[in-house]
This record gives C-alpha cells, structure tokens and sequence, in this order.
C-alpha cells in the first residue's frame, strides 16, 4: 500500500520581468497555475531536487488592439535543492555480490562459491497537494515590461509502495 514517507513545504521564489511584444494599457487579472513539478530523492540522503514550470495567464487590454480582452501565456522555469524530514523509512534498494574461497587439505587448486542478493524497492512518488500564490506586478507601458515578484507556496506529499503487515495493528 502507499506509505507517506514524509510531507513537504518550500517556498519558491518569484521574479520575473516579462518582455511584452507590445505596451499593454490595464491587466485586468493574472492566473496562476503549475505546469509541471518533478521531484527526485536522492537516497539513502535526505535531499531532494525539485524543478518545475509555473504559467502565469496574464488577460489585458490594450487601446491599439480596440480595447479587446487579450490573454498571454508565459511559462516561468524554476528549480531548488530542500532537505526533507522522514516520517516513515523508505525502502531502498540493496545489492551485494560475495566470493567464498573453499580448500580442502588434500587438494591444491582452491575451489570458489559465489553468493548475490539483491533486494528490490518501489519508486519515491510525489503528489502535489497544495499550491499558494502571492505577488505583485509593476506594468511599465514604455519598455513594454510587466515586472512580477512574489512565490508559490507548495505542498507535497511524498509516497511509496510498501509491505504493511496490518495483523501486528490488530493485536
């Protein structure tokens, strides 16, 4: 079943000066919304990398285009190092080769045994469970410019597929 191997927040920074194709005259709102978010644990360590895309749907108007509502679309890269607390252990994978020498007394050529385990673990998924945008734009109609600085706010959770012995609850 999915184990919650631990719970995370992280604060990614926001400042981005969006170059305009055009000067815009009012923007009427901004949305926000995660692109994309992929999380790798390193382990046995407690680090984990995270890298993503947020888009920020900018709807506008603008005097030349007649006063029509436009939208805009602009992806915002980001990436970031965090240590992260267990809650439960992950399992992780193990791999061990081991060579026996073997000499009886009244042979001379040694003989050799081999031994390999190996043991297997599911992947460290996350899941992002919640996200929480603040910021604020400055427009600058003459460089044709919209300057935004703030952060997101997410939460994620971060799973693996483990054994649960559930008869040791129940006694």
């Amino acid at each position: 079943m999915p184990v919650l191997l631990t719970e995370l927040e992280t604060d990614i920074d926001i400042i981005e000066t969006i170059d305009l194709l055009l000067s815009l005259d009012n923007i009427l709102k901004v949305e926000w919304s995660v692109q994309s978010l992929d999380c790798n644990v390193v382990l046995p360590s407690k680090t984990v990398f995270l890298k993503g895309e947020f888009i920020a749907e900018i709807a506008f108007s603008n005097k030349e285009l007649e006063n029509n509502i436009q939208t805009l679309k602009v992806t915002i890269p980001w990436k970031k190092a965090e240590n992260i607390h267990w809650l439960t252990l992950p399992d992780t994978p193990f791999r061990k080769q081991e060579e026996f020498m073997f000499q009886a007394h009244h042979e001379h050529d040694p003989n050799y045994h081999y031994e390999a385990k190996q043991k297997f673990a599911e992947s460290i998924q996350s899941q992002l469970k919640q996200v929480h945008f603040v910021w604020h734009q400055e427009l600058n109609s003459t460089e044709k410019q919209l300057q935004v600085n703030g952060f997101a706010q997410l939460s994620i959770h971060f799973l693996q597929e483990q054994f649960v012995d559930l008869d040791c609850y129940s006694k």
